[in-house]
Parts: C-alpha cells; sequence; structure tokens
C-alpha cells in the first residue's frame, strides 16, 4: 500500500526535502523510506518514515545481516539520524537565500516578505493580533503540504477578506524549512512582465517561495509565470493570490485557458469560510489586546450583529475596531460613525483643492490603478504621504487597498458639504470624472505610465458609455500619448480595442496615430502582421489594402517572411491573401520545404498545429511532406524535450496529423515517448476538461498508454473531475466517455456506473454530434471496459433503432463495410440486421 500522501508531505516538509542521511537538498531526487520494511511488519506511518535521497536509499537497504560487506545502516540509526535532522530543521538552522545579495545585484522587483510586514501589517505582527479560525488552519496546512508537492497553490477570495494574512502565514512555514519568502504585487506596474520574468530566471535555483498578489490585474502574466516556472524538478514554489472575478477575465490571452481552474487540490477559495466565525476570533483578539493596554474591560454585546455590519470586509472591521479602542460596546458602533471616521481623518480641515486632488487618487485606487503624482499637487500629494493616507513605491503612489479608497469615497459622498450626490449617479460616475481630469492634468508634461493600462481598462471592461474616448477633454490626451509612444505593441493592442468598441472613432485613430508619422520600421513586426490579421477584414475593410500598401514595400515583407517566426509567418500569409489577389502566393513560391521546415522545428508547440492548419489550405501537399520529415527530424524532437507541453496543444496536433495521415499520430507518439506519469501527474492539473478529452483521443492510437496515462492520475484528482463533469454540456461525450474509463480502471465502480447512466440518458445527443463510423469507433472503445450491447439496441421514438436512421442517411460509404463487422463483433447479427434493413428502407 505505502505512505499516505499526507504522510509523504509531513515527512517531507520535516526535512525541507533534505536526505536525513546526507543533508544535502534533494527537491524533487528524495524518497519517503520505510525505516522498518513493509515486508517486515513495517507500518505506513509517520513514526516510520524517513526522506532520503536515491543513493542513500539504496544504502539504506543494505542492514540486513546477510549483506556481505560495508558498515551497514541499522534501524536505529536512521531513527537518530532522521530526529537529529528534524531538530535542524525546526530550529531553523538550514542556510537560507542571500537577499542582501540578491538586492545587491537585482532591481527590486520583489521584496523582503519580513520588511513588506513591518511596513504593512506591524501593529497586527507586534501585538499578535493575527487570527485564523481552526478550519482556516487545517486548510493553510493542506496548502502548505500541497505546495511542497506541487510547487504552486492558489489563495483565492473577494477582496479585503485576508488573502495576504494567509499566505504570511504560509510563509512562516517555509521559513522552518530552510527556504525565504519573497513578495511581488501585480498593483505596482513599475516593471514590465519581462522584468518579472527575467527576475523569476535568476531565483529558479533558489530555495525561495514567491508570493505573487492580486493575479487577477495581470491573469496573463501569472499564467505564463505557472507555464514556464512552475516545476516538480525545482527548488522554487510559487504562491498566487487572487480576486474574485469573471470567469471572461480569468482566462489567459496566451494560454486561452483559465487560470483559476487550472489549480485543483492545490487551491484554498476563501470565500467558503464563513465570516462570522472569522470576524469573531478577530474580536477576541483584540478584545485581549485592549484589555491589556487599557487595564480595563471592553464589550461586544452581539457577534451576529457586528458580523452583519462589516460583512466580509476586514479593512472595515478594522475601522471599527480603532473607534472600539476610544468609545464603549462594539455592536453599537454603526456604519454612519465608522464612516465619519473616515472622512474626518481625510477631509476634515483640507482646502478644496486638497480634497480634489484626494479624490482624484481615491478614484484610481478604487479601480486598482496605481498612479504618479500630479504635477499641479505635488504639496498636496506629500501631505498624504506624511498622513500616512498614501504609500510610495518609488515614483508610484498606492493607497493600501481598493477597498479602503471605497470607504474614504463613501465618507465623502455622505458627509462633504459639496453635496456631490446631487452632481454623480453613482460613485463610480464621480471616479471615472476624476480619472479624466487625472489624465487631461498630464496634457502639458510627460505623461503617466499608466495612461495605456487605463485606457485598456476601460475599453476591456466595456464601460465606453461612461469612459467615452471621444469626450473633448480627453481625445487630445489619448491622441497625444499613442502618437508619441515608441511601444508598436501597445498602439497596435489600443487601435484594436477602438475597432471592436468604438468602430466610429477607429477610422480617425488610425490615420492620426499610425499614418499620421513614419513609424514603419518601428511596427513592420509580428505584432503589426497579428494586427492587421485581425482587423483588416473586421474594421479596415478595402481601405486598408491601401493602408497596407502605403506603408509597406513588397521588398520590405519579403524581408519581414524570412525572419519570421512561423506564427508571424501565417498570419502574414493569410493577410496577403486579403490584400492583393495572388500575393500570398509570390510570397510562398520563395519559400522552399525546407525554408518552411526549419520555422516549424524551432516554433513553439502551442502555436504549431494552427499554424500548419492554415498553410495547409494554401500549400496541402507541401504541408504533408513537411511535416512527415518534421516528425522524424531530431531538432524537432530536441526542441519538443525542452518544452512544457499543455495537453490541449498535445491533443490539437494529435487531431491534425490524423487529418493528414492515420499513421502520422503513432509516428509521433513512438518518437516524443511521452511518459504516461509525467503527463498524468502534471498535465492532469492544468486543464481536467481537456484530460479527459486527451483519454479519448489516445485510446484510440495506444490503448496501453491511456491505461497506463490513467493509472498513474491521482485518485482525488479523478473523484474531482467526476463532481466536475456534470456541469459540463451533456453533448460534451469525450469528456464523458473519457471520465467514464478513468473511473473504471481506478475501481470507483459506483461512480463509473452513475457516470455510464449519465451517458445512456444523453446517449440521443450523443448520437447527434457522431456519423456512423464514429459511433462504431465509440461503441467499440466502450467494449473494451462494458458491455456496449443496451447502448446499440435503444429504440427511438420513430420504433427504429437509432443507429438504422444514422446509416440511411449516410452520404459516404467510406468505412462502413469496417464499422458494420466491428458492430457484429460487439453485438453478434447486427451486421445481418442492417442489411435487410438497408434493402427495404434505403433508396439505391
Amino acid at each position: 500500500m505505502g505512505f499516505s500522501r499526507i504522510v509523504k508531505a509531513q515527512a517531507l516538509a520535516s526535512s525541507a526535502r533534505h536526505c536525513c542521511s546526507c543533508h544535502q537538498w534533494k527537491g524533487r531526487n528524495i524518497e519517503v523510506h520505510h525505516v522498518i520494511q513493509e515486508s517486515l511488519g513495517g507500518p505506513n506511518t509517520f513514526e516510520n518514515a524517513i526522506p532520503l535521497c536515491f543513493d542513500c536509499h539504496a544504502n539504506a537497504g543494505h542492514y540486513n545481516d546477510k549483506h556481505p560487506k560495508g558498515t551497514k545502516y541499522s534501524p536505529e540509526e536512521l531513527k537518530i539520524s532522521r530526529e537529529n535532522w528534524y531538530k535542524i530543521v525546526s530550529d531553523g538552522l538550514l542556510p537560507i537565500f542571500d537577499f542582501i545579495e540578491y538586492a545587491q545585484t537585482h532591481i527590486h522587483v520583489f521584496q523582503d516578505l519580513d520588511r513588506f510586514k513591518q511596513k504593512a501589517f506591524r501593529d497586527q505582527f507586534d501585538h499578535d493580533l493575527i487570527a485564523f479560525t481552526k478550519q482556516e488552519k487545517v486548510e493553510l496546512k493542506r496548502v502548505f503540504n500541497e505546495l511542497i508537492i506541487e510547487k504552486s497553490a492558489l489563495i483565492e477570495g473577494d477582496a479585503a477578506i485576508g488573502k495576504t494574512f494567509y499566505s504570511l502565514e504560509i510563509a512562516s512555514y517555509f521559513k522552518n524549512l530552510g527556504f525565504y519568502s519573497l513578495y511581488h504585487t501585480f498593483k505596482i506596474s513599475d516593471f514590465t512582465d519581462t522584468e518579472v520574468i527575467e527576475h523569476i530566471k535568476g531565483l529558479k535555483n533558489e530555495k525561495v517561495l514567491l508570493i505573487l498578489d492580486d493575479c487577477h490585474l495581470k491573469i496573463d502574466l501569472a499564467s505564463r509565470i505557472k507555464y514556464l516556472f512552475v516545476n516538480p524538478e525545482s527548488s522554487i514554489c510559487f504562491l498566487f493570490l487572487s480576486r474574485r472575478t469573471s470567469e471572461r477575465r480569468q482566462v489567459s490571452e496566451t494560454f486561452g485557458s483559465n487560470f483559476i481552474d487550472e489549480f485543483t487540490t492545490n487551491s484554498f477559495d476563501v470565500d467558503c469560510y464563513v465570516p462570522s466565525k472569522k470576524v469573531e476570533v478577530i474580536v477576541k483578539k483584540y478584545k485581549k489586546y485592549y484589555k491589556r493596554k487599557h487595564k480595563k474591560p471592553f464589550y461586544v454585546n452581539s457577534y451576529s450583529k457586528i458580523s452583519r455590519h462589516v460583512g466580509s470586509n476586514l479593512i472595515a472591521l478594522k475601522a471599527y475596531l480603532e473607534l472600539w479602542e476610544k468609545d464603549g460596546i462594539l455592536s453599537k458602533i454603526g456604519k454612519e460613525k465608522m464612516l465619519k471616521s473616515f472622512y474626518d481623518k481625510a477631509y476634515l480641515g483640507f482646502p478644496d483643492r486638497a480634497a480634489e486632488c484626494l479624490n482624484i487618487y481615491l478614484s484610481l485606487s478604487h479601480f486598482e490603478f496605481s498612479f504618479e503624482p500630479i504635477p499641479e499637487y505635488i504639496e498636496e500629494t506629500r501631505q498624504f504621504e506624511t498622513q500616512g493616507l498614501l504609500l510610495r513605491d518609488g515614483d508610484t503612489l498606492y493607497f493600501e487597498h481598493s477597498k479602503t479608497a471605497r470607504l474614504y469615497l463613501e465618507s465623502y459622498f455622505t458627509y462633504s458639504d459639496k453635496k456631490p450626490k446631487s452632481k454623480y449617479e453613482d460613485i463610480e460616475t464621480f471616479c471615472l470624472e476624476n480619472i479624466k481630469t487625472y489624465l487631461h492634468l498630464f496634457k502639458a508634461v510627460k505623461y503617466p505610465n499608466n495612461v495605456n493600462e487605463i485606457v485598456n481598462f476601460f475599453l476591456n471592461g466595456k464601460k465606453t458609455d461612461k469612459f467615452v474616448l471621444t469626450d473633448p477633454k480627453l481625445k487630445e490626451v489619448v491622441f497625444n500619448y499613442y502618437r508619441n509612444s515608441n511601444n508598436a505593441d501597445e498602439i497596435l493592442y489600443f487601435l484594436n480595442k477602438i475597432a471592436l468598441f468604438i468602430p466610429s472613432t477607429f477610422q480617425t485613430y488610425f490615420e492620426q496615430i499610425v499614418l499620421g508619422r513614419s513609424i514603419k520600421d518601428k511596427v513592420l513586426s509580428d505584432g503589426m502582421f497579428a494586427y492587421y490579421y485581425t482587423s483588416i477584414s473586421r474594421h479596415l475593410r478595402k481601405r486598408g489594402n491601401t493602408y497596407f500598401q502605403q506603408l509597406f514595400r513588397k521588398e520590405d515583407v519579403l524581408t519581414f517572411f524570412q525572419n519570421s517566426k512561423l506564427v508571424a509567418f501565417k498570419q502574414g500569409i493569410q493577410l496577403l491573401d486579403r490584400i492583393e489577389e495572388g500575393y500570398s502566393s509570390t510570397i510562398l513560391s520563395s519559400f522552399s520545404n525546407d525554408d518552411i521546415l526549419v520555422k516549424c522545428i524551432d516554433s513553439r508547440f502551442s502555436s504549431l498545429t494552427d499554424s500548419l492548419r492554415v498553410l495547409s489550405k494554401y500549400i496541402p501537399y507541401q504541408v504533408n511532406e513537411i511535416v512527415s520529415h518534421m516528425l522524424i527530424s531530431d531538432a524537432f524532437h530536441s526542441n519538443l524535450a525542452n518544452q512544457s507541453i499543455r495537453l490541449i496543444n498535445l491533443i490539437d496536433f494529435l487531431d491534425f496529423l490524423k487529418s493528414l495521415n492515420k499513421e502520422y499520430p503513432q509516428v509521433f507518439l513512438r518518437r516524443a515517448k511521452f511518459k504516461a506519469s509525467g503527463l498524468a501527474s502534471s498535465l492532469i492539473k492544468q486543464n481536467g476538461k481537456a484530460f479527459l478529452r486527451f483519454i479519448h483521443i489516445y485510446l484510440e492510437f495506444s490503448r496501453e498508454d491511456a491505461e497506463e496515462l490513467i493509472s498513474n492520475a491521482p485518485d482525488e484528482v479523478v473523484l474531482h473531475l467526476y463532481k466536475r463533469v456534470p456541469e459540463y454540456q451533456p453533448s460534451s461525450y469525450i469528456f464523458k466517455i473519457g471520465l467514464f474509463i478513468c473511473l473504471h480502471l481506478k475501481g470507483f465502480e459506483e461512480e463509473a456506473k452513475n457516470s455510464s447512466h449519465d451517458l445512456l440518458e444523453n446517449m440521443d445527443e450523443v448520437r447527434s454530434k457522431l456519423d456512423f463510423v464514429q459511433y462504431t469507433h465509440l461503441l467499440e472503445m466502450i467494449s473494451n471496459y462494458y458491455d456496449p450491447s443496451y447502448f446499440i439496441t435503444e429504440v427511438d421514438k420513430h420504433g427504429y433503432p437509432i443507429l438504422f436512421k444514422k446509416l440511411g442517411n449516410l452520404k459516404s460509404w467510406v468505412g462502413i463495410e469496417h464499422s458494420l463487422v466491428t458492430l457484429d463483433n460487439l453485438v453478434p447479427g447486427q451486421r445481418q440486421i442492417f442489411m435487410d434493413w438497408m434493402k427495404t428502407h434505403r433508396r439505391s
């Protein structure tokens, strides 16, 4: 049976993934060994477990008396070594990452966690005011154990609910293992995506926990980090913190997958826990602290009433607790009094000019934009920093939290004698007007770094009815910013969004920003072709052809194709096909099969299938030859071995190969040599839905490999998929078949039975998706694991088996004879029944 997952995690955590014999850090290359062998009656308990590296594990077995040479290990010696090493780990005596040396050679993309704690949460840590419920503590330990094994985990929840505190607690567990913890929030936009990724590259061999906060602001970057760096072989661990957002905003643009859904067991949904329990635990801690501090009793009265006041906003709770220290009974402090305290702190005694400045900053923070000091309000900005209202990171300013900003704005709406409620529909409308003012105030000076971030946020959010770029106050600002930008990708992304959401203004923006200056050298790039490919037929139409010919000479275009990667090459061909008749053929004729083959071999696997599909429309015979050479190329498979392969890309590639030649998938799989254990342990966690589809396809090409893949899939993940599958559409038969076979092979017979019943109930929809040949193949797959006869003999409302109708409607007889023989093997006599029925019901 072996050790359970929990026992393994406990042992690995206690040893900090160091070998208890040679004391070397081994990361993935370590095993949990039985002190007393299982065959000799040794139990699968934590007390009988010892983490050892591969070499020491091999030697540890040599304590039996029949071993001829060497000084033998005894169980007693192993136990002493283990306990001594566990104590070194628990006492925090392991060498850790040298942050001082790191800080001297790197810009501060990541902060020292202890410094961050002291800056942001000094009072809570100094006075022991951090509180967790019993259930939360159990979950935190679980996520910690998952992090040790999987190297990544997610804490997800609403705003101001304590996600950062959870991450700090988990970091304290890692500190005991000799790990150094670093913190970065995507709220700070001083660093480019490339800078963040480059600095992680420099850390990937260190024993470091990276806490990445506010991932919802940069889902695509978070996905890329997970895809590039999360690796069981590496020492670095990643703890992602994300706000709960709409499903649309959880999808990565690079990968097209839902970032949140990629985490299964290694996630912690904070919103699942009852806020009232959390509030009660925190209040009790503060009650003891206040009593010690003021030497007098403090009264709560009603915990349920406090919980209703606070909801899930811990920042509001903090404000209530500060008032409680000065005033009476906690449950009697209402929202009005709490908001009044915010108003007094931020606005009372301020001149109108300072209040206007503060509201601009608050509005930016409300929508989670970092921002720069407004040149016209330098003195006021310094005053806010002195008072602690604003925090600074280099040239960037921010509030402690967007919900803090919201409370200040609510207080202004409630108590200001300027009566903003009479001028603005709501707080959002007020904020939008302030953000317009912010941009306009930079018109005469260098624009702030967040102009593009602000504009694209509102375009992506489709808030253009309130934040209109045709607004006279903003029009000149936006034109000037993009006209002077040297970032081609930024320009093109903006124009594409304009074309989608405000098409009436697109023509003007395009002519002034692109044609109004000479930027050919800056935009004749992969980005330019990607932009034209997505936009020219949809937005520019015939006028776009003229623009393209104005911007680029044919020799420029040919040079681009020679230097381009496969994706840009593909998009360029599609583009030229729309620009001028015969243009794409002229370009393609300039390239040999070997020229394109080199681009394919060097391509990222994630983009290979789509590119080949497109090219096969233009040069089908050449693509077939290119693929046949690519599949046997050492360079192709060597490049493939160095990439992290996403499951969905592998599925698409196998489908494409099958469409070219039925032998190609087997050729590819034999040469690629994917290990079933590796696919099961990592790819299943990327996308459960794709995993089930992959099982379905793999069964067709390699049944033995598919069964090995299923056997290596963790039981808990398969059961998690079983719970999720009902959420999928009933017509998604591929997922249901894959799930059914997974459950059956895993021995979950009750779940497999339920899954097969679900499949049977939706069989009409399954049949509607398949032709006769596909359906027969599906039955053949089921027959390897289950009796398929009741799927075949079910009768529809017309009194005929549904398969009759499918066969009767056939337009092509390709593969029919083989399918009838297959069906006859599954349910004897079916072939003759069908042939007799055909003579009567099908016209010749």
